[in-house]
């Protein structure tokens, strides 16, 4: 009878060292999913802040983009009006305004002063 608890303690030890050995491999591997988990996420982090960094300077250069491209569609206006304006298509005597308009929008585009009157844009 003796031999028969021994042979059962026996048998238990090896299932508690059996279960002990499965229990640090299960450790292990714990260790090393959430070691990957947390370089994972840390990985995130850094794409993240360079995805938010890129849609501000997209926003920024989308600003300046939009500002140059008033900027020149009023250029081209005045350069439209100018060329449209002649004396050829003036009525008689309107002639001198024409050519102040003219040189108006010139100084204009160039920023200078017409008769001591600055332009505003």
């Amino acid at each position: 009878m003796n031999q028969r608890y021994g042979y059962s303690y026996l048998c238990a030890n090896v299932f508690i060292d059996w279960n002990c050995f499965q229990v640090r491999l299960m450790d292990l591997l714990l260790l090393n999913y959430f070691s990957t988990i947390a370089t994972f996420y840390a990985c995130c982090v850094f794409v993240q802040q360079g995805i938010d960094e890129l849609e501000k300077c997209h926003h920024n250069q989308h600003s300046s983009v939009q500002s140059e491209l008033k900027k020149e569609m009023s250029l081209l206006q005045k350069r439209i009006l100018m060329d449209t304006v002649s004396p050829e298509f003036s009525v008689q005597g309107t002639d001198c305004r024409h050519l102040f308009l003219k040189k108006v929008l010139f100084c204009d585009y160039f920023k200078v002063s017409v008769c001591g009157i600055t332009s505003l844009t």
